[in-house]
């Protein structure tokens, strides 16, 4: 299954799906002069006129096997950038495993190219750690094709890519396979993206502030709230309590009970009351992220 394919089925479930939540999209799909307004005023004839800023290299002669490619591994390449790529997590990982148990005992190869796509596997894993921004591009590119695997199974196996990895005696014939074209076209994309990708992870790893900075004041607001209400503060400052009054105070909903060590929920930071006679000790610890 591919988005593409997905999206060009009028009846397939991810188009109506996409269509009922922006209905604009499916009225700038038809050819009514009203779809034509919608799309124009969607940018959509603005954007098939605009100049790639990347365009398929010089040498690209089958553009419908070099661009699918290409494309899944630069998605998994953006992942990389933005440090949120897990390989033994991913579809990659899942297609080792579809390889590993279902379509390597049915091939008369299958054990050798289990072994030399499972080696290729672990060396893209390293270089995703510990790789430069070239050592990455190679590792998106196995990466996808332990993909296609999962996504393509015996299909995947029958394509070139079967004759690759037979053909292949070690790890190092698996990375020498990569056309370089393909290399080429991934690093042209990963330059001229930098710039929107660096943006996404600015977004990333600042979007969750606002969230963490209420949590935060709620908690002082609860904080201080306790400290207020606290009935050892009550007694100290004149008031009277019998002691009937005082348990009930004590077992009242989100007071402490005093001479009692709580831990207010929280995830950021997290406040621990402690009292010791007649005065109250608040303070805190921040937990680690």
């Amino acid at each position: 299954m591919s988005l593409t394919r997905e999206l060009n089925k009028k009846q397939s479930p991810f188009r109506q799906l996409v269509e009922g939540c922006t209905p604009a999209l499916a009225i700038a799909g038809g050819r009514s002069p009203e779809g034509k307004r919608v799309a124009e005023r969607l940018g959509f004839y603005d954007l098939v006129k605009a100049r790639s800023l990347a365009p398929l290299p010089d040498g690209v002669t089958d553009a419908r096997r070099h661009s699918p490619t290409v494309g899944m591994a630069f998605d998994i390449r953006t992942r990389m950038m933005l440090g949120k790529f897990e390989p033994r997590r991913s579809a990659s990982a899942m297609g080792m495993d579809v390889f590993n148990h279902l379509l390597a005992p049915l091939l008369p190869n299958g054990q050798h190219i289990s072994d030399v796509l499972g080696d290729a596997f672990l060396e893209a894993e390293r270089l995703t750690r510990d790789g430069d921004d070239v050592d990455q591009d190679y590792a998106s590119i196995v990466f996808t094709w332990c993909e296609s695997l999962y996504r393509a199974g015996g299909r995947a196996i029958r394509s070139s890519l079967g004759e690759r990895l037979s053909a292949a005696r070690n790890v190092d014939e698996v990375y020498d396979s990569i056309p370089p074209l393909m290399l080429e076209d991934i690093a042209r994309l990963r330059i001229v993206n930098q710039r929107q990708i660096k943006h996404w992870h600015l977004r990333m790893r600042h979007g969750a502030l606002p969230i963490l900075l209420r949590r935060l004041l709620s908690r002082r607001r609860r904080r201080r709230l306790v400290h207020r209400q606290h009935p050892l503060r009550l007694q100290g400052q004149g008031h009277h309590h019998s002691a009937v009054g005082a348990e009930s105070l004590h077992a009242a909903p989100g007071l402490p009970h005093p001479r009692s060590r709580q831990r207010l929920p929280g995830r950021a930071h997290r406040h621990l009351v402690t009292t010791t006679g007649d005065s109250q000790n608040l303070g805190h610890r921040r937990d680690s992220w």
